[in-house]
């Protein structure tokens, strides 16, 4: 299982990329498969309750209408992810398609793309969305509307994450490594090495970096700070299908 879900209703859904996608929970009756292609990547449910999953290769977005029934909202047939805010509205992400849209309703969609090149999505602990442009100007708050906010603190971000805290980290290779986002225009950065290629945040909402230069994979721990916890040879890390950490060894 890779995620659950509870819409407006109270009904339990859970998200299995192996087995049949979408299921739900009846107290009488058990798991029904109400999966609509067999290939979902992600569920969300929105400010309204209602559920929604995302299928790359199979018309991207659908919303569900209850029973086996799905519609096709779609806005371009090209999703890469989707996310809810904090004020419940649903917005999807396009690499191809005039980047990001945000749900209105029916087939209805407006798109709201800061700049017209965003790689990614990602809403932190506060529901505020962030989208990030590698190329143009890197990590835009979304304040609203067709509004948005340029917040990066080195201008040369390559990703960006929110952990289990609901904290969003970004990281520019080239500029000091792994940032902290304080609010504002304001960033520290926390970076163990100042040499650090990747981040994630695994289903524990725990955050890793990985220096392949030095001492490996490093976690980071509120209390703590970093703890080395792959000190040598690594050379990669990804998550797995379950979101737990997956390393490569030399």
């Amino acid at each position: 299982m890779q995620s659950i879900a509870v819409d407006g209703t109270g009904a339990l859904y859970a998200l299995s990329f192996a087995n049949h996608g979408v299921w739900q929970f009846n107290p009488d009756q058990g798991w029904a498969n109400i999966d609509p292609v067999n290939d979902v990547q992600s569920i969300a449910v929105d400010g309204t309750g209602a559920l929604y999953a995302l299928s790359f290769a199979n018309h991207g977005v659908w919303r569900f209408d209850g029973g086996q029934s799905w519609t096709n909202i779609d806005p371009v047939n090209d999703v890469q992810s989707i996310a809810v805010d904090g004020t419940g509205a649903l917005y999807a992400l396009s690499f191809t398609n005039h980047g990001v849209w945000r749900y209105d309703g029916g087939l209805s969609w407006s798109n709201v793309d800061p700049v017209n090149d965003v790689q990614s999505l990602a809403v932190d602990g506060t529901g505020t969305l962030y989208a990030l442009s590698s190329r143009n100007h890197g990590v835009w708050r979304y304040d609203g509307g067709l509004s948005w906010t340029n917040i990066d603190p080195v201008n040369d971000v390559q990703s960006m994450a929110v952990d289990g805290t609901g904290a969003l980290y970004v990281l520019s290779s080239r500029n000091h490594g792994v940032w902290r986002y304080d609010g504002g225009q304001s960033w520290t950065n926390i970076d163990p090495v100042n040499d650090v290629q990747s981040l994630v945040v695994d289903n524990t909402g725990t955050l890793y970096v990985l220096s392949s230069r030095n001492h490996g994979v490093w976690r980071y721990d509120v209390v703590r700070g970093w703890v080395n916890v792959y000190p040598n040879r690594v050379t990669s890390m990804t998550l797995d299908q379950t979101g737990a950490l997956s390393v490569t060894f030399r």
